[in-house]
């Protein structure tokens, strides 16, 4: 007999592939993920951004703990398969912690890679303006799916592939 029991829906959404987990907000032009922490905010990169880079090599810090960043600023460098570039500030404020776990890493399946929204975030956030202000340009994961869609299919980009460890 089948439970007539209501289920909850799960804690994440998924769009060609790619993982957007529900509690957080999305700079989809930027690929980067916010997650409130009382007045500070943790930033990484989403399971797109991963995935469109290929297998992250390594990565290394440009900035310190305690630093003030404007928003723009680069944090740090990645070296990936089909990618080089940087990861920016998406706001200004201090940067108050960096993730030590990411950074180096050859010869392995990277954190970010891995597990973008735990393991694999990039640093924690005290933003010059509210936190309110600081997210203004991010979405809430009901309204990036759609903007996620319509930029996949305007830079023709392939499904989210995950490797064998993947966490949501």
């Amino acid at each position: 007999m089948a439970s007539s029991e209501s289920r909850d829906p799960p804690p994440y959404e998924i769009v060609n592939n790619c993982v957007l987990p529900r509690p957080l907000e999305y700079d989809v032009e930027e690929d980067v993920w916010a997650r409130v922490d009382g007045e500070t905010i943790t930033v990484g990169w989403t399971d797109s951004a991963q995935a469109v880079t290929g297998s992250i090599l390594y990565v290394e810090y440009m900035q310190d703990p305690g630093e003030h960043l404007e928003a723009g600023t680069p944090i740090a460098t990645v070296e990936a398969a089909k990618w080089m570039g940087v990861i920016r500030a998406p706001f200004a404020g201090d940067l108050l912690e960096i993730n030590g776990e990411i950074e180096g890493r050859h010869g392995v399946v990277h954190p970010v890679n891995r597990s973008p929204y735990h393991a694999g975030w990039i640093g924690r956030l005290d933003p010059d303006a509210t936190v309110a202000d600081a997210l203004e340009a991010f979405l809430p994961v009901d309204e990036a799916i759609d903007a996620y869609e319509e930029k996949m299919d305007r830079l023709d980009l392939d499904d989210c592939v995950h490797c064998n460890s993947f966490e949501i």
